[in-house]
């Protein structure tokens, strides 16, 4: 209990970090930039990750719970290999969707340079290597890279983003900020291991292995950033900023959960394969007790989403973001529905080797999700969306709650099934 422990403190201790990262610029972007070109930059980041959801592939889930099972040299450097293979041959495949989700959008077709950018962060940070020390349960290690590349992207946004005219210049110290801690974590990684390259067989056999998590998390990555992608597609970029603006609020509080998903991912990971008998309905006890804990966590911020924050979002951002708080209200429901989601996923399914179900659920929800997404901004713009994604999350987790009752004969040990 003290590694886990441990492990929570160091990848919260860098939660913190970001969090203020993130106080500090989103305002500096909100009142510099204007809502124009703000609503541009939130429009290429959308584009950065869905470039990122093909390039990472789920990946990152699969090797995190891979290393935490089978830590030995041997193993991790076949996972590592296989990891880099896979991903390099998946960099075309995820230019191809860069290209075209920019060509899908006037907004970002107009400015070809921040969209060029935003594809180039996303094929980047689809080679981060998160994975490798989660797997290990060290989380000090990322954490320290990381904040040192927000530092690094702050320092460059404040010397260079002075007006609505450097919009480029905040894709630039994103880019030059990954590479190098993109840099530093290999360093690191090559120390013990070696860089070689899988044969193609393997690395094709890695994707079809990661692809039930890459359908999963990438279904949930599109459905999320969709909101602000059809708006760049169908409305203005006043909307884009007001939408986009509220829900990276409601993405970064749910982002809270990421510190503990991924130390949780790889701990019952590695209690289930060692546990059997009353140990593994103990470990399935504890799995459904951080379901509930995290949900009433969730319902936390979801009222004061409802009362503190739209308030406290119109002294950060200024008065040319008012509607912001309006459409926060309106998103709170994501904050309770999303962390039990969340949980249920993270914490029960994909620990137990549940991807195929995941997935099959993710699929489903994704496509009705999308054109939900799509057809509110059509018909009512931002609020459209917002109504689209919250119904979507609802049918996530009813969805979840089905699979649950009906599978609880074999998927959880006797004692844990109450």
């Amino acid at each position: 209990m003290r590694v886990l422990r441990n492990s929570l403190l160091s990848a919260y201790g860098g939660y913190a970090f970001r969090t203020l990262y993130l106080l500090l610029l989103i305002p500096l972007y909100a009142r510099t930039l204007g809502p124009q070109a703000y609503g541009l930059v939130l429009a290429a980041m959308a584009v950065q990750n869905i470039v990122w959801v093909v390039q990472n592939w789920g990946f990152s889930f699969t090797g995190a719970r891979n290393i935490a099972r089978n830590p030995d040299l041997a193993s991790r450097q076949r996972e590592f290999t296989g990891q880099i293979t896979g991903r390099l041959m998946l960099a075309p495949l995820a230019l191809a969707v860069g290209a075209a989700a920019v060509l899908l959008s006037p907004l970002l077709q107009a400015h070809p340079l921040v969209a060029g950018l935003a594809v180039l962060c996303g094929v980047l940070s689809g080679f981060n290597l998160g994975w490798y020390f989660q797997g290990r349960l060290d989380f000090a290690t990322p954490v320290l890279i990381e904040g040192a590349g927000c530092l690094l992207t702050l320092g460059l946004v404040l010397w260079g983003v002075r007006g609505p005219d450097d919009v480029a210049w905040v894709l630039v110290s994103l880019l030059v900020a990954g590479v190098m801690t993109q840099g530093v974590s290999f360093g690191i990684v090559l120390r013990e291991l070696k860089l070689r390259l899988a044969t193609l067989g393997e690395g094709l056999a890695m994707i079809r292995h990661a692809a039930p998590l890459f359908i999963t998390g990438g279904a949930a990555t599109l459905v999320t950033v969709m909101g602000t992608y059809a708006l760049s597609a169908l409305g203005t970029p006043q909307d884009v900023a007001h939408y986009g603006t509220a829900e990276k609020v409601i993405v970064s509080l749910l982002g809270l959960l990421n510190p503990v998903g991924q130390v949780l991912l790889s701990w019952f990971s590695h209690q289930i394969s060692i546990a059997s008998g009353p140990d593994a309905a103990n470990v399935a006890r504890r799995q459904f007790k951080a379901v509930a804990i995290v949900s009433a966590a969730g319902g936390v911020a979801m009222l004061l989403a409802l009362t503190v924050m739209p308030p406290l979002l119109g002294l950060w951002l200024g008065p040319r973001y008012d509607a912001v708080g309006d459409t926060l209200r309106l998103l709170s429901p994501l904050l309770l529905i999303g962390a039990f989601n969340n949980a249920i996923a993270l914490y029960v399914l994909v620990p137990r080797g549940q991807e195929k179900v995941l997935s099959q659920i993710s699929v489903a929800m994704a496509i009705v999700g999308l054109l939900a997404i799509v057809g509110g901004a059509w018909v009512d713009g931002a609020r459209g969306v917002v109504i689209a994604r919250v119904a979507t999350e609802i049918a996530v987790a009813i969805a979840y709650v089905v699979f649950l009752r009906q599978s609880r004969g074999g998927l959880l040990p006797r004692a844990a099934r109450a």
